[in-house]
């Protein structure tokens, strides 16, 4: 039984690393690729710098708490595409 908990301990510690590491790159992204990452997220690309990093990194934080990819939704704007064209 502590094995498992020993486990799950190790799991949780990677996970809260990698969402750090993951925060952390936000604060050295420049405008284009925060409005970027935003609008994939079809969130609010307008604002300055700080404006769309907390916007990001809000976003971020409900993904990882959500246990979310940051790239499960990269081929939803294909999809929306063939869907327009009726493919």
């Amino acid at each position: 039984m502590s094995d498992m908990k020993n486990d799950t301990m190790i799991d949780v510690t990677l996970r809260d690393s990698s969402a750090s590491d993951r925060l952390k790159e936000v604060e050295s992204m420049k405008l284009v690729e925060l409005k970027e990452k935003l609008k994939k997220r079809k969130l609010n690309t307008s604002g300055n710098n700080k404006v769309l990093q907390d916007h990001l990194k809000a976003a971020l934080t409900l993904e990882i708490e959500h246990g979310e990819d940051e790239n499960e939704n990269e081929g939803d704007e294909d999809e929306d595409e063939h869907d327009r064209d009726g493919q």
